[in-house]
């Protein structure tokens, strides 16, 4: 039977191969299985990509010997020449040109593999969980996925990459009858049928999941530096990014493009919680406004792999006030300051115990972020956005249009935004020269410009002086703007301290 062709046209439009098959949350520490390894392309783009552990099966050999010398030089990638299946045993495998199956005759000429069990190869591994599997093996996923279920074993795979083979009998219904099997434990993250499909484990790790609770006083006694967003992080020297390797940090929003080893990220907005989730390559906790119960439900279709994952830590967003306590109980997730992501970074520090906070790119004078100045960070960000947008994984018809109420409820109306894709108002990349050098505030409607500075410079004086009275020390490594005129120690450079 031949695969449906509107499938394969479908995976080929959304370039799948460059989207779907590599958008994973994997960092270099995660683990990748390669099941019918071929010629190692996956592996390569998976390893280049994430850094991450992989361990190939090929049972083939002279595909083996090809991917065996294609990463001989790489220690994080390890190479064998069995296949993984339901048992230890030892069948023929039908090979045409570079086409290889057990399962049907494609020529003459066949060649004896080896096959072992995948529990017993994680065992001798001393392999307990491994982040993505990816399985093409022309028709031994079946017996695999099979044995993988009916021997509990799901739960120790985070990622089901898969592709079913329509050339095994009733090869519809087995595939029916596992993806029956599969969904109780995980869920459809993309879909093609007989082309590729992913399942995702529900509830990642949820007894690791935090919340503002856990981290009360993690970094009693330290300093802590929060990361804006402005042009002056680009004036941050190659001994200053070396420097903050080793500190506390706390990221607002996309400062993350600009210093790589930033300890948490914040936002108050979901686009660059999602953007962070998707490109980083660190294993980072991320703090997201959850928006109350209406932008909640507006996105509950990322619940299972967005909202439950380990990684988001939800805050609520409330009204900026003093004394900013840390939390009494796990129910209590607000952070004081509304839609200031400088507040909300602020009582964040606090909560964790911070005896010094310094701020670096924070500004707040005009439009320009430090992606403005470098063309190289600006395209590979866009870059990203629209592989996100373009895998739809985050697509939801809902809210989708440009009512400013609107636009925060749904994930690509709030990229297209940033992107300019709905008008220039709300556009945060591409901007025009004459937009460079607009308010800060311009975004918001330029008859509360003057108001919303005002507003946000007197709360954040008062943060500052509440700090400052409880002996918290606040720096800046700005020269002007909001965190000088709120009263905030200039310091020359980060060592000062």
């Amino acid at each position: 039977m031949e695969k449906n062709m509107n499938e394969f046209q479908r995976w080929f439009a959304d370039n799948g191969d460059k989207t779907h098959r590599l958008n994973y949350n994997l960092n270099e520490e995660s683990v990748v299985f390669d099941i019918g390894g071929y010629h190692g392309d996956f592996a390569h783009d998976i390893y280049e990509k994430f850094n991450c552990s992989i361990y190939i099966f090929e049972p083939v050999k002279k595909f083996y010997k090809k991917i065996k010398e294609r990463f001989k030089n790489n220690k994080k990638i390890k190479v064998f020449n069995y296949g993984l299946s339901d048992s230890d045993t030892t069948t023929e495998i039908d090979l045409a040109n570079d086409k290889s199956s057990t399962h049907i005759t494609l020529s003459s000429i066949t060649e004896t593999i080896e096959l072992k069990k995948i529990d017993q190869v994680m065992s001798d591994h001393n392999i307990e969980f491994v982040d993505l599997i990816k399985i093409n093996i022309e028709g031994g996923e079946f017996p695999l996925l099979k044995y993988i279920i009916m021997n509990k074993l799901s739960d120790r795979f985070k990622n089901i990459q898969v592709q079913f083979h329509t050339f095994v009998d009733f090869a519809a219904q087995k595939r029916k009858a596992l993806q029956q099997k599969l969904s109780e434990t995980h869920f459809l993250t993309y879909n093609y049928n007989f082309v590729w499909e992913n399942w995702q484990i529900k509830n990642v790790n949820k007894e690791k999941k935090k919340s503002l609770y856990d981290y009360n006083d993690k970094h009693l006694g330290e300093a802590i530096y929060i990361l804006g967003s402005s042009t002056s992080l680009n004036g941050l020297s190659e001994r200053d990014l070396k420097f903050l390797e080793n500190k506390t940090t706390i990221g607002v929003n996309f400062s993350y493009e600009a210093v790589k080893s930033i300890t948490y990220a914040i936002s108050a907005h979901i686009t660059p919680a999602i953007y962070l989730f998707e490109k980083s390559k660190n294993n980072i906790p991320i703090f997201v406004d959850t928006g109350g119960q209406k932008k909640k439900a507006a996105l509950s279709h990322i619940q299972n792999f967005f909202w439950e994952d380990e990684r988001v830590v939800e805050f609520l967003s409330d009204t900026p006030a003093i004394p900013f306590l840390k939390k009494s109980t796990k129910e209590n997730i607000s952070l004081n300051g509304n839609t200031s992501i400088l507040l909300l970074a602020t009582h964040l520090a606090r909560l964790m115990g911070a005896a010094k906070i310094i701020y670096i790119g924070f500004e707040e004078l005009v439009r320009t972020h430090f992606w403005d100045e470098k063309e190289e960070i600006e395209d590979r960000m866009v870059k990203n956005i629209r592989e996100i947008l373009k895998s739809k994984k985050y697509w939801s018809g809902d809210s989708y249009s440009n009512k400013p109420l609107d636009i925060p409820h749904n994930i690509h109306k709030e990229f297209e935004e940033l992107l300019g894709d709905s008008g220039r108002q709300g556009a945060t990349f591409n901007l025009t020269k004459e937009e460079h050098n607009n308010s800060f505030y311009t975004s918001r409607g330029s008859s509360q410009q003057d108001f919303i500075k005002r507003r946000n410079r007197d709360f954040f004086s008062t943060y500052v002086s509440y700090l400052n009275s409880v002996g918290i020390e606040t720096y800046t490594l700005s020269k002007e703007g909001i965190t000088i005129e709120s009263g905030c120690n200039m310091i020359k450079n980060l060592e000062t301290l």
